[in-house]
C-alpha cells in the first residue's frame, strides 16, 4: 500500500511533522494516536506478512472483481479484517503494542526524513 499510494501516507505524516512546527521534537503519545492511516497500514502489514501463520491461500491466476485487480501469487486470507498477528493476543505477548508503536515511529521518520523515488524499471550494464 505505501509503494502504491505513498502521497496519501506522507500527507498524513507531514501533517503530524508541521504541527511541531517542522522541528525534530519528539512525537507525543496524542500524535501517535492520530495518525489513523498509518495505524491501517501496520495493521495491514502484520495481517499480510504475519510469521504466525503458517497457511496461505494464493490467487492462481490474474483476476479483475469491481474496478480491483488481483494479481496471482496474492495472499487470499480466509477471514479478511480477522487476524492475530501476534499469536494468541495481547496476552501471550505483551510486547505487541510497543512493537506496533516502533512500527508507527518508524513510518512517521521515514516519511518526514528522507525523500523517496520509487524505480519501476531499470536497465543494467556488466552487472551494475
Amino acid at each position: 500500500m505505501i509503494i502504491q499510494v505513498p502521497k496519501i501516507l506522507e500527507a498524513e505524516q507531514m501533517a503530524i511533522h508541521m504541527s511541531n512546527n517542522e522541528s525534530d521534537s519528539q512525537l507525543t503519545w496524542v500524535q501517535t494516536r492520530n495518525m489513523p492511516l498509518t495505524h491501517k497500514v501496520i495493521s495491514e502489514t502484520l495481517r499480510m506478512a504475519s510469521i504466525i501463520s503458517f497457511t496461505f491461500i494464493e490467487v492462481v491466476a490474474d483476476v479483475e472483481y469491481k474496478g480491483y485487480l488481483i494479481l496471482k501469487g496474492q495472499k487470499n486470507p480466509p477471514k479478511p479484517n480477522t487476524f492475530i498477528p501476534f499469536g494468541s493476543g495481547v496476552h501471550a505477548y505483551p510486547g505487541n503494542e510497543l512493537a506496533k508503536l516502533e512500527m508507527l515511529v518508524m513510518i512517521h521518520q521515514l516519511f518526514t526524513k528522507f525523500r523517496r523515488c520509487f524505480v519501476t524499471q531499470r536497465s543494467y550494464e556488466n552487472g551494475i
